[in-house]
């Protein structure tokens, strides 16, 4: 039933909602007592200092050197070390100090140094960009490094030595297979008929699709679509052909051959 029914007239007189009753406040029972322990710590820092201490007169200022610093006693206590013997004489040579500098001329051992010495070479470096960016010659991979290394090119001796005994093991595996296979399958006659009958129901699948292409072939995807098509329909009436002409079929086992058209001999 619609609420509309229900409706009740005394309900249209508007009365006050009940005040809302708040619950008290919670007060701590020590917080007259932390406000008056709070008040003593405050006042008896009112100044600079307690009050019972006594200020210094402005004249009595701190000087330099006048602090008193106890430190903390440290007995020290010197233990007695042997004298450690003297470096061994310097055998005398005869000379004096004046000859031995007279001696060695560094004068003309600087001058033999720099004629002897090789004159620096400038790095090879390529510019790569047209705003002059350069580079090193040998870090930039436009100079042919590794090329006329010995054995660039050429496969380790120790990967041929690991290698080489699995192929020929691969071979042999290989050649052994091949001989135990059949060299031909004679196909029977359930599997001829088999094969005939789809071959028939591709070709008329196809030809279906072929026969629904437009009248006119004016663009490249329907040119191609058409000759796919063609293409497709002359292989498969050339398999029923060579199928429908040989009752006995034989299909060789090797998986080497490029085509399965090839593995197929009929007699």
């Amino acid at each position: 039933m619609p609420s509309d029914l229900n409706e009740d007239i005394r309900k249209l007189i508007y009365e006050e909602p009940p005040p809302e009753v708040k619950l008290p406040m919670y007060h701590s029972k020590f917080s007259k007592k932390v406000r008056e322990d709070a008040k003593k710590v405050k006042n008896c820092h009112k100044t600079f200092g307690y009050a019972e201490v006594p200020l210094e007169p402005p004249t009595n200022f701190l000087k330099k050197k006048t602090r008193i610093v106890h430190r903390p006693l440290v007995d020290k206590q010197k233990y007695p070390q042997e004298a450690k013997p003297g470096l061994p004489p310097k055998p005398k040579s005869g000379r004096t100090k004046e000859e031995e500098r007279e001696q060695k001329n560094f004068r003309k051992d600087n001058i033999v140094r720099v004629v002897r010495a090789v004159p620096k070479q400038p790095v090879p470096q390529v510019i790569d960009t047209r705003t002059g960016h350069a580079q090193k010659l040998e870090t930039s991979g436009l100079q042919p490094k590794y090329i006329y290394r010995k054995g660039y090119g050429k496969v380790p001796s120790y990967l041929r030595q690991r290698y080489q005994p699995t192929y020929q093991e691969e071979q042999e595996a290989k050649e052994e297979e091949r001989k135990k296979k059949p060299p031909l399958k004679y196909v029977t006659e359930e599997e001829r008929e088999e094969m005939l009958i789809g071959l028939k129901k591709n070709w008329e699948l196809l030809q279906k699709e072929f026969q629904l292409l437009p009248m006119v072939t004016d663009t490249v995807p329907k040119i191609k679509r058409k000759t796919q098509l063609e293409k497709r329909l002359k292989e498969l009436e050339k398999d029923i052909d060579l199928i429908e002409r040989n009752p006995v079929i034989y299909v060789a086992c090797d998986n080497d051959r490029d085509s399965p058209r090839d593995s197929l001999k009929c007699s």
